[in-house]
């Protein structure tokens, strides 16, 4: 049986519980996460090139334990990933959506204002619904026109999934979302301020809070 290597102090030491001072030698741990405090999950969605990575460093950064949880990078995770836009990467997509919320979760059940930037479209919310029980969630979906989301995603040189059909196919998507238009914020001509305002506004109105249906998804 293989022995496992120590862990590096920094590590270990975050695993103590009991306060004790480190090893000679070795480094005091950091600041920790306020433990025991559930703090909120905001969830900043929309098609590609809504402008939603801006608005959730913005706001990550802002708070004061703010993480900012970028989707796509789960993706990436993935050594032979399905293109997540087709019928064939139905299973791949659940999981991963999985994988993201429990990330999520961790990171709020720890203390930290947990900003999520992703295509989070209401027909996922079922899945997330699971791994995010006890969390208070507000939700909102940035929605701009198609020709200044395709201007946005050309810019982004290597990324497949930002080809000019595939954000065409996501703005539709997004583009008639029933009881979630509740939930739009629309970006269309309007600065970047402008729009962090409108959010900040409808967040302390309480507008975005998100009551997430239970159930198995698609």
């Amino acid at each position: 049986m293989l022995a496992l290597p120590p862990l590096p102090w920094y590590i270990e030491k975050t695993l103590d519980t009991h306060g004790d001072p480190p090893a000679p030698g070795r480094k005091p741990a950091g600041p920790r996460p306020l433990q025991g405090t559930m703090e909120s999950l905001k969830i900043i969605s929309g098609s590609p090139g809504a402008g939603k990575t801006a608005l959730a460093g913005r706001l990550a950064a802002e708070a004061p334990q703010g993480a900012h949880l970028v989707t796509d990078l789960f993706y990436r995770f993935l050594a032979r990933r399905i293109d997540p836009s087709t019928p064939e990467a139905h299973g791949q997509n659940r999981t991963v959506i999985r994988a993201f919320s429990r990330a999520a979760s961790a990171l709020a059940e720890g203390g930290y204002d947990v900003i999520l930037d992703g295509i989070v479209g209401p027909w996922m919310l079922p899945v997330l619904a699971p791994e995010m029980r006890g969390l208070d969630i507000d939700y909102v979906i940035l929605r701009t026109d198609l020709a200044t989301a395709l201007a946005r995603t050309e810019a982004r040189c290597g990324q497949a999934s930002a080809s000019p059909e595939v954000v065409a196919k996501m703005h539709r998507e997004f583009s008639d979302l029933g009881p979630y238009e509740a939930h739009v914020l629309v970006t269309t001509g309007r600065s970047f301020d402008e729009v962090a305002a409108e959010y900040k506004r409808r967040l302390v109105a309480g507008a975005l809070r998100l009551r997430v249906p239970q159930g198995g998804g698609t």
